[in-house]
């Protein structure tokens, strides 16, 4: 727990889940204070379903939610087409089984397509 002062009034700064946290108690007095960052940080550990950090997707996992957006939305039918198309050239690769916080630049600028220089 870390409260601190700013003016008369204490305020809170947590972290949870790799979430930060911070605001106003609205109180002075040091204990009120602490019982009301600890309700809040209470409140902050049910709103999260887990401690844990959540892992970037996989990018065919991904692929399902995205194109079911994409056929949902107002998008011109073309536009719809060329997601569609354009997830069947990726499908065919290595980035299809990585994750989305692991693909990097080099790695997609490097992919051979068929058709492309």
């Amino acid at each position: 727990m870390s409260l601190y002062k700013r003016g008369q009034v204490l305020h809170y700064d947590f972290s949870l889940a790799g979430r930060r946290y911070r605001g106003t108690t609205g109180e002075s007095n040091p204990e009120r204070a602490a019982k009301i960052e600890a309700i809040l940080m209470g409140r902050a550990a049910e709103r999260k379903p887990s401690l844990l950090p959540r892992r970037a997707p996989v990018l065919s996992e991904f692929a399902v939610r995205f194109l079911e957006w994409a056929e949902a939305s107002q998008l011109a039918p073309k536009s719809k087409e060329y997601y569609r198309r354009g997830w069947a050239m990726f499908q065919r690769t290595d980035l299809a089984g990585m994750r989305l916080d692991q693909i990097a630049p080099d790695d997609v600028s490097t992919i051979p397509f068929q058709g492309s220089p």
